[in-house]
Formats: structure tokens, sequence, C-alpha cells
């Protein structure tokens, strides 16, 4: 049932956020003043600005100032509300040529609006502070509160980056010689997946292209054993509003099936997805902290093919601002 919910307020374009019940129907999304914003950020959305700046290789300056923006405006949360007609992380304003309130609640959406820009106020005014560009961006009546929370936000730009390194590039076994091997996934339009396999003493064939066209930008990439035949295979989670979860499996040189979708509505929006032998049959299944009101825990087991369910295992464990593994 609370998944159900869930799925429901994703389609609503509100997911992992809390809207008090007498403003809920009092108005349409997108004319709803904030009764109060969070005092902590949303790590998963950490992520997606992080993972959507380094897609379209923004420099550390442009990744600052969207962090800057972002604690400034939401304190780096998902809101359905804000002055006049602002929503979502940036607090973009759909009157404004932002794009329509579902897309400006998108965080992959709103990112790449915020860092597209930001990339062009960067390289057309090269002497700009991070807040500055903020502020070329964001327009904002306060320009001066961006640099002031520079401190801040690169403490959280710092933490995205090791928690994209964790999801988005992995020492696992992918030749299946029970030796740890490397894999890079570039996370850019290419969305190429390199490994570098291991002799024992160093790593070889660094530039070998496994895979292509796996783990876009703002989706979360990972490894495990799928299937249960001794070598890692790579998995990516869109986790929006699709929820979808592919898998690649390893033949010991190379991966194949890309295109095959094993599950459907699981990591929806602010939830972060992992892997793991969960039941002990020796193929890594898929596990959720949805990170929001509820702080459950959901898990997909694997068939070999396929992941089963989206079964809520355990609820109130993982809440906003812990780390889970």
């Amino acid at each position: 049932m609370r998944r159900t919910l869930l799925a429901l307020l994703t389609a609503l374009g509100v997911a992992g956020t809390t809207v008090p019940a007498t403003l809920a129907h009092a108005d349409p999304v997108g004319t709803l003043a904030c009764p109060s914003i969070p005092a902590n950020r949303d790590p998963a959305v950490t992520v997606v600005a992080y993972r959507v700046a380094r897609a379209h290789n923004a420099n550390d300056k442009v990744m600052l100032s969207a962090f800057e923006a972002g604690w400034v405006e939401s304190h780096m949360n998902n809101l359905p509300c804000g002055d006049k007609s602002s929503l979502g992380v940036f607090q973009q304003r759909w009157d404004y040529g932002w794009g329509t309130p579902e897309q400006i609640m998108d965080p992959v959406y709103a990112s790449t609006q915020y860092v597209t820009r930001a990339i062009v106020c960067d390289r057309d005014n090269p002497g700009y502070s991070a807040g500055q560009v903020a502020q070329c961006v964001q327009r904002s009546g306060f320009p001066d509160r961006y640099d002031q929370a520079a401190t801040t936000a690169r403490a959280q730009l710092n933490e995205a980056a090791r928690t994209h390194a964790i999801a988005g590039g992995s020492a696992t076994d992918v030749t299946g010689d029970g030796r740890n091997d490397i894999v890079a996934f570039t996370q850019n339009a290419l969305a190429d997946v390199y490994v570098g396999t291991s002799t024992g003493s160093s790593y070889t064939g660094t530039s070998a292209k496994w895979n292509d066209f796996f783990s876009l930008g703002g989706e979360t990439a990972t490894t495990g054993d799928i299937n249960g035949d001794g070598r890692d295979d790579i998995v990516t989670f869109t986790c929006n509003a699709d929820a979808d979860v592919y898998a690649a499996v390893s033949t010991g040189t190379s991966f194949v099936g890309t295109t095959v979708k094993w599950n459907d509505l699981f990591c929806l929006p602010g939830e972060f997805p992992y892997l793991g032998d969960y039941n002990g049959d020796g193929k890594d299944d898929i596990v959720a902290f949805t990170k929001g009101s509820f702080n459950d825990v959901h898990v997909g087991l694997s068939t070999g093919t396929s992941f089963l369910g989206a079964t809520r295992w355990h609820d109130f464990f993982g809440l906003p601002n812990e780390t889970t593994l």
C-alpha cells in the first residue's frame, strides 16, 4: 500500500516530500507557498545533481554553483511548493520558461536545466565565483546568499561524489576467476562501460569497452552476480517516475543484454538502490531504501532472468540523513 501511494505521489510530481493536508488540495502544484523547508538535504537529490553535472562535463565551479543554488533554494530537496510558481530543487518557475510543473519536479530535468545554463554563464564570465554563476542562472533578489553557502555546498558536493564513486564504479569479479576487476561507467551521452581485469599484480585492458549505451547520466549503476554463475553483472536503476531496472549479464569478456528490462516500478525518485544476496540462493537481489516519509526497505528477488516483486521487508529504516549500504 505504501509503495502504491508512493508511486501515485511520483506520478503527481510530489514523491519524497510531505505536504500538509490543509494544503494538499487547496491549490494546484506550482502555486503553493512552502510552510517550511527541510533542515537537511535529500541525499538522492544531491547525487542526481552531481551525476547530471558530470554527464555534462561541468567543471568544479559549475558543480559547486549547482550545490550552492540547490542549498539556498530548497536545502537540496525536491519541493512541490515555493514562492509564487517556484518548484523543485532549484525553485524554477514554470511560467518563466523553465518547463512544465511536471518537468521541473523531475530532479534530473531540473538539474539539467540549471547545469546547462550555468555552463554558459561560466563560459561567458570566466571571472565569476561559483555564487555569481548561481546568481547568473537564478537571478535571485538576494544574490549574496549563494557564495555564503559555499562551505555547506562543498561538503554536500564531496559527499555526492563519494556516493557516486561507490555506485558508479566498482571493484568486482566480472571474469569469474576469483580476482576483483575494475568497472567504470562513463555516465554521459555515450554511456560506455570499461573493464580492467586483474592479473593478480596489475589491471590489464583498461581501455577495453565491454559495453556501450548502459547507464546514462542521472542513473544509478552498480555490479553484482544476479544470475548466480560466479561472474558479476551490471545493473542500472533509472530512479525516476518509470523506476525501471536494466541488467547486462557478463560473459567473461563482455556484458550482453543491456536493453533487457528486468523490473519496473523499483527505485522511485528519492530512493537508494543496492544489490546483494538477500535470500541466500547465490544470486544477487535488489533492495531500495525509500529515504522519505515512510523509510521503507523494499526487496526484489532475482530469478536469474528477472527481479520479482518490490516487497516491503522493513519499515522505518534509513532516515533521510542516514547512510545505507
